[in-house]
């Protein structure tokens, strides 16, 4: 995805949505005044976000801070690692503040506790998404070295035959993204699983 005016909105939601899955793992349910009121006026608490109204707009405040303060007109928006670092933490550290708003002092302290053990996790998920919408990291092509054997039906009047045939069938098969492939008959059988020739 292509970050822009348009898209903003749908990155803040996905770098959230990470903060939200972890209290919805963890069972952690966030008061805010902006919920009860829409629970008054007839929503669903069920289908409320744990993260919402006020909370959501300062986390998406926080980042849009950061995306703006990198914007240029003749660059588009890139992290370093230590920026990087710094803004994860941040919104980190701003989604366990809301841990302060639990009311009761046990589940409040363990709450507490297993995020800061969880913060690193989190810390890493958000850089990935950055990094998914182009913002962070760097763009690597990787080769990969592919093992495996194609087995391909031919009809034939002899083994050398049957070996050309199959050598057709190879350069005409569709390998999907693969590339470079080199391939050679490596053992042919009759119809009844019989092997006939084998290269070794």
């Amino acid at each position: 995805p292509i970050l822009n005016t348009e898209t903003l909105p749908e990155f803040k939601g996905q770098v959230i949505d990470i903060l939200e899955d972890y209290f919805e793992e963890h069972h952690v349910n966030i008061p805010c005044t902006d919920k009860d009121d829409a629970i008054k006026d007839g929503e669903d608490p069920s289908g409320l976000a744990i993260i919402y109204g006020e909370d959501y707009d300062k986390i998406g405040d926080e980042i849009e801070y950061y995306i703006n303060l990198k914007k240029s007109d003749d660059k588009p928006v890139k992290f370093e690692p230590s920026e990087m670092r710094a803004i994860s933490g941040k919104l980190v550290d701003i989604a366990a503040g809301l841990l302060e708003k639990i009311t009761d002092n046990a589940v409040r302290t363990a709450s507490i506790s297993n995020m800061n053990k969880d913060k690193k996790e989190l810390r890493h998920k958000i850089a990935d998404t950055f990094a998914e919408w182009r913002l962070y990291g760097q763009t690597y092509y990787v080769s990969h070295r592919v093992d495996g054997r194609y087995h391909t039906e031919v009809v034939a009047c002899s083994i050398e035959d049957a070996i050309k045939k199959s050598d057709y069938n190879f350069q005409e098969a569709d390998f999907g993204e693969l590339e470079c492939i080199d391939s050679y008959a490596n053992a042919v059988e009759d119809e009844t699983g019989n092997v006939v020739w084998d290269r070794a």
